[in-house]
Formats: structure tokens, sequence, C-alpha cells
């Protein structure tokens, strides 16, 4: 044993020094969290025990005070405990009410409101009450609900809209290719210009109208989520470059002044899925000659950056858009009324597919305008790399 002892002695010696040394230090237990009703339900369990025995030791120090005769100090001491037991209840009763039951109450008459389809009841006349987190809960809850159905009774009324649009938009088209083909059929057109006529009208509706189901499918995929990108990484300076000059060429060929403007004061890498993005600024410059009445059309396209930012504009000289229209311009199906028309052409989904596309390279797209003056239509992207 004694053997055993100086074996252990050292060992001891050696943790003692260690803890002295601060090598060895026992963990902190963790502090329980506990909610504020969990506390009350704790306290509320130790209230009878306190209770009975503060009753008890007062009636004592009475009975030792006084020398009652301890039979009639016994039924006095009784008499005394019940009176106090029921004054304790209802006053306990009547703070459980005031701080429980009523606020309880208060939920419950809001969420008959809320089955009923009245979303964002809230409670907001109460005190300080045992259950303040769960009414803080509820109306985050209803404020949310509120918001929910908001969304969907927008969706719902873009969905009309979206099929509304696509019955008028095919209508018109599908109409007029029957009619010419019926024209054809029936022998109206005799001599072969005139039959070259109606052919080039049937090709130029069955273009519009492919063009339409395009989009329509492109904008179906971006808004379930299922469209799939191609994401790169690019130098924005050399592919918005080409892609300017390439639409340079091709506009000034149809009489369209085209002004480019690189102020790019660095080589700017951003992530790119190119094709989606050509097809954003196409869409941006289709409208823009689509909806210039001018007979001198001119397009600018500007491109410049900041530490964080690309940023790339598309400025007509157009009809401009009127302000009260500027909120609205990136809906799905908007156009002007007076726009509305297959001789102007359009999906009318351009710009939304637009939105969606910039927002899907976590972007922004936004619009500024002046009837008669003209439109500028201004992009921006994240760079991920900046080099001198």
């Amino acid at each position: 044993r004694n053997a055993e002892r100086s074996r252990k002695k050292p060992q001891w010696q050696e943790m003692r020094k260690m803890k002295e040394k601060g090598c060895v230090c026992s963990a902190a237990p963790e502090e329980e969290k506990v909610s504020d009703f969990e506390k009350i339900q704790r306290i509320l369990k130790w209230i009878p025990i306190v209770f009975f025995a503060a009753i008890i030791v007062l009636f004592y120090f009475f009975y030792l005070v006084l020398r009652l005769n301890l039979p009639v100090f016994i039924i006095v001491a009784v008499v005394v405990i019940m009176l106090t037991k029921e004054i304790g209840t209802l006053f306990f009763t009547f703070q459980m009410r005031r701080r429980l039951l009523e606020p309880l109450e208060k939920m419950k008459a809001a969420t008959e409101e809320i089955a009923k389809g009245n979303y964002g009841v809230t409670i907001d006349d109460f005190d300080a009450n045992m259950v303040e987190d769960l009414i803080d809960s509820f109306n985050n809850m209803s404020r949310e609900l509120k918001e929910a159905n908001e969304l969907k009774l927008r969706y719902e009324r873009n969905r009309k809209r979206l099929i509304a649009g696509i019955s008028h938009d095919l209508k018109t088209p599908i109409t007029s290719i029957i009619g010419y083909i019926d024209g054809i059929q029936s022998g109206v057109a005799k001599d072969e210009e005139k039959k070259k006529q109606y052919l080039e009208i049937i090709s130029k509706n069955a273009h519009y109208t492919n063009d339409l189901i395009n989009d329509l499918f492109l904008f179906s995929k971006l808004d379930i989520d299922e469209q799939e990108y191609d994401f790169k990484r690019m130098l924005a300076n050399e592919i918005f470059a080409d892609f300017f000059l390439e639409k340079q060429l091709e506009l000034e060929e149809q009489g369209v002044q085209v002004t480019i403007e690189d102020r790019l004061t660095e080589s700017c890498w951003v992530m790119l899925d190119t094709k989606m993005i050509a097809r954003v600024l196409s869409n941006l410059i289709q409208n823009s000659i689509k909806y210039n009445d001018k007979e001198n059309k001119t397009l600018l396209f500007r491109i410049w950056n900041d530490p964080h930012w690309l940023w790339i504009q598309v400025v007509d000289n157009g009809m401009g858009i009127q302000q009260g229209d500027l909120q609205t311009i990136f809906d799905v199906f908007y156009r002007a009324d007076s726009a509305r028309s297959k001789d102007i052409g359009g999906s009318g989904l351009g710009l939304s597919i637009a939105k969606q596309l910039v927002e899907a390279h976590h972007g922004e797209i936004t619009a500024q305008s002046e009837p008669d003056k003209g439109t500028v239509m201004t992009i921006k992207l994240p760079i991920v790399e900046m080099r001198d």
C-alpha cells in the first residue's frame, strides 16, 4: 500500500503543478437557456410551500406573544388561513386572467379573423404579460400570411393577364394566316405577284407567332425557376465591345445612327451567361427601335465601371414612356394601349424576361424616360475581378 501511495503521489503533485501553471482547466459548464415562462413555472411550484411555512411561523409567533388558549388559537389560525387562502386565490385568479387569459382571448379573436381571410390582423394593445413572446410570434405570422396572400393574388392577376395577352396576340396573326391561305386556295390571288405578297404576309405572321411562343416558353421556364444557365468568367471589355460593334453594323444598315461610348477604365471580369445577356440587350434594342417614331433614329450604347459594378446603358430618342408607367414596364405583357398591335409586334414579355435574366446574374435593370425625348435603360452587373 505504501508503494502504491508513493506511486500515486507524484501524479497528484504533477497535476497540481499543472493546474497552478494554468495547463489544466476545467471546462466551464454552459449556462442553460431558460425561458421566462419556465422561470415562472419554477417559482409557482415553491409558492404554496413558502406560503404555508410563513403562516405557521407567523401564528407560532402570535401564540408565543399573546399566550392564547391553544384550542381557541388553533380555531382562529384555521379560519385565518382559510380566509387568506381564498383572498390569495382570488388575487391569483385576477392576475392570471389579466396576464394570461385576456391575451389568449384576444389571440382567439384574431385567429378567427384570419380564418375568415382577414390576413394581417395583429394584437397591439396589450400590456406586459406571460405570453408576450407568443403574441409577437403570432403578429409576425399574421404579417407573413398577409404578404404571402398579396403575392398569391398578384401572381393570379399576372396569370390572368398572361392568358388574356397570349389569346389576343396569337389570335391576330393566326387569323391573318388563315385568311391569306383561304385567299390563295379560293383563287383570290390569281397572278404570281399577288401570291408572292400573300406568302410574304403569311411568313411574317408565322415568324411573329413563333417569336411569341419562344418568348412565352422562356418566360414560363424563368417563372418556375427551371431555366438553366451557363455562367462563365468573362472579360467584359471584349464581350460587350464585340456585341455593340456587331449591333452597330446591323442597325446602321437599317438607317439607325449608332454611337458607342466605352468608358471602362480597367479590365473587368464578370460571371455571365453570354447567350442570356445577349438576349437581354437584344430585347432592349428591339424595343428602342420599335417604339421610336422619329425620322432620324439614334441609339447610344454606353458602358463604364465603378469599383464593384459594371454599368451598361441603351439610350434612344424614341417616343419615351409616361412617368406613371415606369414602375410597370417590367410587368408581364406591359405595352401602351396604342402599341398593342401586330404592326408594332412583340410579345409584351421582352422587358419582363430581361428583368428576370438580369436578376439571375445578381444584377439590376432600371428605366428613365421623358415623353417625346427618349428612354434610358440601365443595367448593372457585379464585377468579380478588376485588373489594370
